[in-house]
């Protein structure tokens, strides 16, 4: 049984062989985030096509609807396909262009 370290090459070698998305992808967020210009990511970020999806149901209080570069469409693999998931490799960045709140939002 390979170790973690191991483990984890093993699944960024099979990452990099999924079909790749540019487009628009949505990310739900728990909490209403304070926005830095620009950020990294450590580990995947895992989206969807769907903002219904990517909220469960507009459930979240944020949602970040991303424009994909790098992103890895997964559904041909995943165990729900209709949920369009594409992730996002470690180590993307974000720059921030527009945040907008609603005035309903509850910030937690």
């Amino acid at each position: 049984m390979p170790d973690a370290a191991e483990a984890a090459r093993r699944f960024l070698s099979a990452l990099e062989k999924l079909p790749a998305h540019t487009g628009i992808v949505f990310h739900g967020l728990p909490y209403i985030p304070q926005l830095a210009p620009a950020r990294w990511t450590r580990g995947v970020t895992a989206t969807s096509k769907d903002p219904r999806i990517a909220t469960e149901n507009l459930s979240n209080p944020a949602i970040a609807a991303i424009v994909s570069r790098t992103g890895l469409e997964i559904a041909a693999f995943s165990a729900h396909p209709a949920e369009q998931e594409v992730v996002l490799p470690p180590e993307s960045s974000f720059s921030r262009s527009r945040a907008s709140v609603s005035p309903t939002a509850v910030p937690w």
